[in-house]
């Protein structure tokens, strides 16, 4: 009885690159998120902080799915959305209740991975009025607040 071997063969380029891609990816992030939360969301909080492409895709789809629960939506992007229209958060004193409404918008919204990935581009205020639930609102006390 002969056996065939095969030799193994490298993978093709589309495999490796779909695996490389995966690995810098969604595969580092869903591991950070389950080994290291902390410093995965440290690491997202920093908007300013270089990151791989695919590891900012991946990012943005976990917040979108919002399945990373040590993220904190209003305490890195609200302060950076306020910022887009003029405003910090110190311009609320007057408004705590307000303030208050948006970061439970912030909490709640249903595209945190789009909003993270905007204000990492450093979008202007109208690109980020264009899909922030919150930025009429935002709009309106900027005129309200600065004048």
């Amino acid at each position: 009885m002969t056996t065939q071997r095969h030799s193994p063969q490298a993978p093709n380029s589309d495999a490796r690159e779909s695996f490389t891609e995966h690995v810098q990816g969604p595969g580092i992030v869903h591991q950070m998120a389950l080994l290291e939360p902390v410093a995965l969301n440290e690491l997202i909080s920093d908007l300013e902080a270089p990151l791989n492409p695919n590891f900012e895709r991946a990012v943005e789809a976990i917040l979108s799915q919002d399945t990373l629960p040590t993220f904190d939506a209003a305490r890195t992007l609200l302060p950076a959305m306020l910022a887009r229209f003029g405003l910090t958060e110190e311009d609320y004193d007057t408004r705590a209740e307000t303030l208050a409404a948006l970061r439970k918008a912030c909490h709640g919204c249903p595209i945190k991975g789009r909003c993270w990935q905007v204000l990492r581009s450093h979008a202007d205020a109208a690109a980020c009025g264009a899909f922030c639930p919150s930025a009429e609102t935002i709009a309106q006390d900027a005129v309200d607040l600065l004048e």
